[in-house]
């Protein structure tokens, strides 16, 4: 009998060798001062002080065939609920399981994030509290170099037994179909990757037609030692929620040069958008961003990461030099500096200064040990008149900043 035990016992820890389990977890408090943050002060307005915390916890599962993930988050502010009110508030933020079919193609399907490229149209927005998440279906097929991954998406309300009428959600903006495509290829120094997205939203006052909105473009990078560009361009066409024709686009040149614990990146992005001046022309000229990160790329400010409502629809130009600086292996700094200006005209008599402010923002990231790091930074903003006309106030002043102080703690 104790053979037979010790015999059972070394059968089922080789078969526990075969699989993974692994739980891990984020508490994240972020502390904010704000004094300007998205929006322009007026003279004597006192500045907001807040406490936001999000709390996640991983469960994951893995062997040779199967990946299987659940992840269960809370967000909220501090002080936002009563002290002896029990509220709920935990939601799914992934739930998705992964089955690799061959070593070349595996399909995962659930609720995912979808991360691509530098996170500029597809993100899951990580600076916010609360992720962006999508339920769908995604395929992955690798081959000589070559990688493919194709998502889709289907949404729709509740549970119903007719119809796939999915007008209630577009107040919230949402899609009804979401397909893409996204390649990757290294040639030598070059690195290429083509991408295409389609949206489709029901088209307003209708419960089965369906328009989209497509993406188009690549992704491009050429290395060489400590020298690289890249070039980003997307053509977006297709129609809108309202049935009109849409002929937009996106570029974005930058330059780096990366030496030792020192990185610096120049250079630029064209929004299109629409001119008002041409009262003619009635095409959507104003690109979007889609379900990518604005934080990281227009400004910690937030002024113009939902392009193109907080342009106008006018679109944006926006130049900028990003500094990285890695003073040991634990500390690292940055600065990064933005001049914002409107693409076109927002007024039909063209008569505002298309500049609309120019920022800068400075940080810090301390790994205090591996699953501790602290992060701080300091933003200030130096708006124009163009842009308090945005906010219908004249008595705002020029000059905005916010700061912030965040822990994040990620046990595994």
């Amino acid at each position: 009998m104790r053979y037979t035990f010790i015999f059972l016992f070394f059968i089922s820890f080789s078969f526990c060798l075969k699989a993974q389990y692994s739980v891990d977890a984020e508490i994240r408090p972020r502390f904010e001062h704000r004094m300007g943050y998205r929006n322009l002060p007026i003279k004597d307005t006192l500045s907001a002080n807040l406490i936001t915390q999000r709390t996640r916890l991983g469960l994951n599962y893995k062997n040779d065939k199967l990946i299987f993930r659940v992840s269960m988050q809370d967000t909220r502010t501090w002080g936002e609920e009563g002290i002896k009110e029990d509220l709920p508030s935990i939601g799914l933020s992934e739930g998705f399981f992964t089955y690799k079919i061959n070593d070349t193609f595996n399909v995962t399907s659930g609720r995912m994030h979808f991360i691509y490229d530098n996170q500029r149209l597809l993100s899951n927005t990580n600076w916010a509290q609360r992720n962006l998440t999508h339920d769908g279906l995604l395929l992955k097929y690798s081959i000589h170099k070559w990688h493919f991954q194709s998502g889709h998406a289907f949404n729709q309300i509740g549970d119903p037994l007719f119809t796939t009428d999915y007008s209630a959600a577009l107040a919230k903006n949402n899609y009804k179909f979401l397909h893409f495509i996204f390649v990757e290829k290294e040639l030598g120094n070059l690195f290429v990757s083509p991408v295409y997205i389609a949206e489709g939203y029901q088209r307003r006052k209708t419960v089965n037609v369906v328009d989209y909105r497509q993406t188009a473009g690549f992704t491009t990078k050429y290395s060489l030692k400590q020298h690289s560009i890249i070039l980003r361009a997307y053509y977006q066409f297709g129609k809108d929620t309202a049935g009109t024709k849409i002929n937009a686009y996106y570029l974005n040149p930058e330059y780096s040069f990366n030496q030792a614990k020192f990185l610096l990146s120049i250079g630029a992005e064209y929004i299109s958008g629409n001119d008002a001046t041409d009262t003619l022309n009635r095409d959507v000229h104003y690109f979007s961003t889609l379900y990518g990160s604005g934080h990281g790329f227009n400004g910690h400010m937030d002024y113009f990461t939902d392009i193109p409502r907080h342009t106008k629809k006018a679109g944006l130009l926006n130049p900028y030099i990003k500094l990285q600086y890695a003073c040991n292996d634990k500390l690292s700094a940055y600065m990064d500096v933005h001049y914002f200006q409107l693409a076109n005209e927002h007024l039909k008599a063209g008569t505002e200064n298309k500049y609309l402010a120019t920022e800068c923002d400075l940080g810090f990231k301390w790994s205090l040990m591996k699953e501790i790091s602290i992060q701080s930074g300091l933003s200030y903003l130096s708006a124009s008149s163009t842009l308090q006309s945005f906010f219908n106030n004249r008595q705002s002043t020029n000059n905005a900043y916010w700061g912030f102080l965040m822990v994040t703690v990620k046990p595994k």
